[in-house]
């Protein structure tokens, strides 16, 4: 994010009532990951203060007294006008009285909520991020005799006995680290023997299988959860991980990916790749050019996707406890913000059909005179055309990125939260082993 990796839907975090029941403390040096404290301000900050007050209430606290009058104070007024916070609202006092929402402002947020603390000493996002988890990381140990998948393993076939959906994803974890591990035990082996065909001489160990990060990952977030069915949407989030491609991936891939000259999709500047490509050992023996343009998409894509994973994982750990009402003004939430989005990208259709209608009537009223006045006259068009229509682009690339970010969410909440609403894990479990019968 960040390109925010964290954009909760306000009524997230009306899930304190939960969360408060096993608040984990602090860490030992009292400090959020500078990432994590960026992204979790981003959250608290969309928050109206009614919604923020509910979710301090539950976790036991009380709202630090000035900040909102803090938040309020920095907002836009002209001198003479007098500003304080009133009932959920910035008002302002000058010729007339006026009211506004507060303002949500990323860099007003942070030095406020910096300067205004709970009673314990921690930031209302220091909070937030403890009550969601966010800063306690479980130790987890392989039982003996066994490595880090067959641990996974194990674990998964317990949730699995439960009744419990698993994304397809864990499954690909599961063998992917079973090649892994084979081929780890095959450069021990190799590296024992040429040990011993030289004594004495000190040689690099071995890296560990190549997604054991990633099985890690995976049975730390079963060992944070509180219970199965929080294990098996932890446990399928992170796995969503294996589909995402490695920098290395992106490199291999760059290089086989080709495209004739002149074809495709491509930004201005790929011409100029073309012609320098020669040069640069970017030309596939048939003559064909390496997409780069098209790997670039890509990557753009994973990455977004990427963000969204982490985004479901807290949207799942702050939805613990919901209710089915607020399970369908989340919906309706992330319903209003796409159609939202749409009018976005009707809006930037309609700018850039402006804007070229007004090139295009600048364009033929360009004035007499010498042919090299003419030409400028010509480009600067020409330019204001490239940059209308590449910020026509940008802003549907946003608009269509977050959509697919909602629809992911909302699918996430479909499968591990929907089930849970008004009922208990065991409940949930019961009833779908049921279905299984």
């Amino acid at each position: 994010m960040i390109a925010p990796l964290v954009r909760i839907a306000a009524l997230a975090l009306l899930v304190a009532p939960a969360l408060a029941q096993t608040p984990p403390g602090p860490p030992a040096d009292g400090k959020l990951p500078p990432r994590t404290q960026e992204e979790m301000t981003d959250l608290v900050r969309r928050l109206n203060p009614r919604k923020l007050d509910a979710v301090l209430a539950a976790l036991g606290q009380e709202t630090p007294k000035d900040l909102y009058a803090c938040i309020c104070s920095e907002a836009p007024h002209t001198p003479g006008v007098g500003v304080r916070y009133d009932k959920g609202q910035c008002e302002f006092a000058g010729l007339g009285v006026w009211r506004e929402r507060v303002t949500r402002d990323a860099k007003t947020w942070a030095r406020c909520v910096d300067a205004h603390r709970l009673a314990d000493g921690r930031s209302v996002v220091e909070a937030v991020a403890d009550a969601a988890s966010l800063r306690r990381k479980p130790q987890v140990a392989a039982p003996a005799g066994a490595n880090e998948g067959q641990a996974l393993r194990a674990e998964v076939e317990a949730l699995r006995k439960v009744c419990l959906p698993l994304a397809p994803a864990v499954d690909a974890v599961l063998a992917a680290y079973d090649a892994d591990f084979a081929d780890y035990q095959r450069r021990k082996a190799e590296r024992a023997d040429r040990a011993a065909n030289l004594p004495g001489k000190p040689l690099t160990a071995e890296a560990p299988p190549y997604s054991e990060g990633l099985v890690r990952q995976m049975r730390e977030a079963i060992a944070a959860a509180p219970n199965p069915c929080e294990q098996a949407a932890e446990a399928s989030l992170v796995a969503e991980k294996a589909a995402l491609r490695s920098l290395g991936d992106y490199a291999m891939t760059l290089a086989g990916t080709i495209v004739a000259p002149g074809g495709g999709d491509a930004l201005d500047w790929i011409g100029r790749l073309k012609r320098v490509a020669p040069a640069i050992g970017l030309v596939e023996a048939g003559g064909t050019v390496v997409d780069v343009v098209k790997e670039s998409r890509a990557q753009d894509r994973h990455k977004l996707h990427a963000e969204a994973i982490e985004e479901a994982r807290e949207l799942i750990r702050v939805s613990r406890g919901w209710t089915a009402e607020i399970y369908r003004e989340t919906l309706v939430s992330y319903e209003a913000e796409v159609d939202g989005l749409w009018k976005a990208v009707s809006q930037a259709a309609r700018t850039l059909q402006e804007q070229t209608a007004d090139i295009d009537a600048r364009r033929l009223r360009r004035p007499p005179g010498d042919p090299l006045v003419q030409r400028q006259y010509d480009a600067t068009l020409d330019n204001e055309l490239v940059k209308a229509k590449g910020d026509r682009s940008e802003a549907m690339r946003l608009a269509f990125a977050r959509m697919d970010e909602i629809k992911f969410l909302r699918d996430a909440l479909e499968a591990y939260r929907k089930p849970t609403l008004g009922r208990s894990c065991e409940q949930w479990m019961a009833a779908a082993c049921g279905e299984r019968r």
